[in-house]
């Protein structure tokens, strides 16, 4: 629709857009907060710690949080980014290009595949977050590779 024209939507485009609008996200939303809270069961400890820092921030048990106070503990965060680094609930490719004139080679499992300048390649986001030369432990579920400089040895 044409943003300059003053053409009045009709109920059903009025809830069509409604229904994308909650729709959209709600897959996606669904499935990381799933996979984090699987991870969390699974890590007791990690949970409580996590209570103890959402607890004095939620404010009464019979409201609901307001999101900015939310966003300002960090291991909730972590906790999120490493649920989406684990479990992207959407496919995510990640188109490459710029191969030197030279060429490259992409080192895959005890293969070598020759790229030529020009060449065009694309990697897996899911894939590339699991690469063991990628972090410490790629697979583990650990949201403390997001918590900044004192967890250094977590990121590598």
């Amino acid at each position: 629709m044409d943003p300059n024209q003053s053409k009045q939507l009709t109920v059903a485009q009025l809830q069509s857009d409604a229904e994308d609008t909650l729709v959209a996200g709600s897959d996606t939303t669904a499935t990381t907060l799933t996979y984090a809270c699987v991870h969390l069961a699974r890590q007791p400890d990690l949970l409580e710690r996590l209570y103890r820092e959402i607890k004095p921030v939620h404010g009464p048990a019979n409201q609901i949080p307001a999101l900015r106070p939310l966003e300002s503990i960090t291991l909730l965060t972590a906790c999120v980014r490493e649920s989406l680094r684990l479990a992207s609930p959407s496919p995510s490719y990640l188109w490459h290009s710029g191969v030197p004139e030279e060429g490259h080679a992409l080192h895959h499992v005890q293969q070598q595949i020759p790229l030529r300048a020009r060449d065009r390649h694309v990697s897996v986001e899911r894939a590339l977050q699991r690469v063991p030369t990628s972090s410490r432990r790629p697979t583990s579920f650990k949201p403390s590779r997001w918590l900044g400089a004192a967890n250094i040895g977590d990121n590598i």
